[in-house]
């Protein structure tokens, strides 16, 4: 029993260290973002929660993600993270309404009521 216990925790450490090595840095995705469509939209979702897999890595920064993701042609998820951002600055977070100001101005959304 206790060599199958053993067994299993190498075999998940293996796992865990070959899936960790296999998913880019931050600041690999950041550098391949105009490579593709996908890489864009991957570095938009990067700029938004400013974390990969946990780990904070890069400041977060809604207007470049949101610019980021009209560019890529990617609107669903656009529409997604204004909804969500509209939520926040509903919240009274800051960065959030300037964000949506910012987002105003560039003519990327329409006018955001924050209450």
């Amino acid at each position: 029993m206790r060599r199958t216990i053993l067994a299993a925790l190498l075999l998940l450490a293996a796992v865990s260290s070959v899936a960790a090595e296999a998913l880019p840095s931050c600041e690999q995705v950041l550098a391949d973002a105009n490579k593709s469509r996908a890489h864009k939209i991957q570095a938009a979702l990067l700029y938004y929660h400013g974390k990969q897999m946990g780990k904070r890595c890069v400041k977060v920064d809604y207007v470049k993600a949101i610019t980021m993701l009209n560019e890529a042609g990617d609107a669903s998820d656009a529409a997604s993270l204004v909804k969500d951002l509209s939520s926040k600055a509903n919240s009274g977070n800051p960065m959030a309404i300037n964000a949506l100001e910012k987002l105003e101005r560039l003519g990327l959304v329409k006018k955001v009521r924050v209450e």
